[in-house]
């Protein structure tokens, strides 16, 4: 906080003479804005007439970059706050607008049905998981942002274990993996390699986010899952008849 005042007091010649603060009471609170119509014009003078008023405040206030922290350099930065918040934000309505939205449908393989509720694996082998994803946006004459990759994570998790001789508690952590793919006409695929320590019931949790042409990163909502059960073939065997 210190280093803020001073660094303002000193980018030029102090315009008035240093002096020492003391704490400024709020009924003692000078009022430096003056009740004007909010308009565009009247605003951007209340911006100017306010940033002055604070660096000669902060000028007058030179000498305490020498002195300990203490209630004057609070009281001296609650007063340039003070003067700063009385001016109205100039924000347009078009600025809460939304122009463009972009939505992403995500399809994954191999997926579940109905019937079969996990992807079974034999526990030893590796699981191939493709996602893919269609980006949609919404019509508009001008695009504010241009889609040029997609960011896709799959963050394995260990849901129970098949049989109560298992321990999930030894399991070392499941590392989750990350890929970024180009968007082509809207369209992206990405593929992930697993292998499974142990027999136990597994969720894959896919995450897809979008990166526009500045390399800025913008999070999406859509979020899928796939379960999967992996076990050796005996296991495997045992699990499928009990669920008959």
């Amino acid at each position: 906080m210190t280093h803020v005042i001073s660094s303002i007091a000193l980018s030029r010649k102090p315009l008035v003479s240093p002096a020492r603060l003391s704490t400024p009471t709020t009924d003692k609170t000078p009022q430096l804005m003056e009740e004007v119509p909010s308009n565009s014009f009247n605003v951007e003078m209340q911006i100017g007439r306010s940033c002055m008023n604070v660096l000669r405040y902060a000028q007058s206030c030179a000498d305490l970059q020498s002195l300990p922290i203490s209630a004057e350099h609070v009281a001296a930065i609650n007063h340039c706050s003070k003067t700063l918040l009385q001016v109205p934000l100039l924000l347009p309505k078009y600025f809460f607008n939304r122009h463009q939205q972009t939505s992403i449908k995500l399809a994954i393989s191999p997926s579940t049905s109905e019937f079969d509720k996990s992807v079974v694996v034999v526990l030893g082998t590796l699981l191939t998981l493709s996602v893919e994803g269609v980006i949609e946006r919404s019509k508009v004459v001008d695009k504010y942002r241009s889609i040029s990759s997609a960011f896709v994570t799959v963050t394995p998790e260990i849901k129970e274990a098949v049989t109560t001789s298992d321990s999930i508690v030894k399991v070392p952590e499941l590392l989750k993996q990350e890929k970024q793919e180009i968007v082509h006409g809207g369209y992206f695929k990405a593929q992930f390699l697993f292998s499974f320590p142990t027999s136990a019931y597994y969720t894959l949790l896919v995450q897809a986010s979008v990166i526009d042409e500045t390399g800025v990163m913008w999070k999406s909502e859509p979020t899928d899952s796939v379960s999967v059960l992996v076990g050796s073939e005996e296991v495997l065997k045992q699990q499928k008849q009990s669920a008959h």
